[in-house]
């Protein structure tokens, strides 16, 4: 397990493993090891059953947190305080949650999971970081290829993902296609 490359998940990227119902099987047998802030695992994330086109957390039809994850060894969790320095030029440029992972990822020489555009952009072009990254739907794809799970649960997961936690990879994700193709949907232009 010590030379499995650390992922630090953002909050979006950890609703919408979450929101699979596939989280545990997902990090269980990923080529990875994956972590977040303190306080993230205890979090509470909305998910909608797709019959509902609110997306007010307070009418949400179940909130889960990732407490399950970090008590089987899934997910660890690193404390913030001691990486401050890194963690303040970030703040400025992004919301206080982006930038306590990605002060954590830099600091420990790890990736960053995230599906937001804007930190991407700000830690390569502003910070100038040589920083690794993956999204929501490149853990779907490196489930899907390792097969270890047969397609129609990876499909079912998708799916579950895509109503419950709202999410859509967005058209410049390189894998937007393969996740179109996944869930059936055929992309015109």
């Amino acid at each position: 397990m010590a030379g499995k490359e650390l992922i630090f998940v953002d909050r979006g990227v950890l609703l919408n493993l979450l929101a699979s119902g596939c989280a545990m099987d997902l990090l269980r047998n990923s080529e990875h090891r994956y972590a977040t802030a303190v306080g993230l695992e205890t979090e509470g994330h909305a998910l909608w059953s797709g019959t509902d086109e609110s997306t007010d957390p307070e009418f949400a039809d179940e909130v889960v947190t990732a407490s399950h994850l970090v008590r089987e060894g899934l997910l660890q969790t690193y404390e913030i305080d001691q990486h401050l320095q890194e963690y303040v030029g970030m703040a400025v440029h992004l919301s206080d949650r982006q930038a306590q992972i990605a002060a954590l990822a830099i600091v420990h020489g790890g990736a960053l999971a995230t599906d937001d555009k804007r930190t991407r952009y700000v830690l390569i072009e502003q910070f100038d970081l040589d920083i690794s990254f993956l999204s929501t739907t490149s853990i779907f794809q490196q489930w899907y290829a390792a097969a270890r799970a047969n397609r129609e649960r990876i499909v079912a997961a998708a799916q579950r993902a895509s109503v419950r936690a709202q999410f859509r990879p967005r058209e410049d994700d390189p894998l937007y296609i393969w996740w179109l193709q996944l869930l059936g949907v055929n992309k015109t232009t």
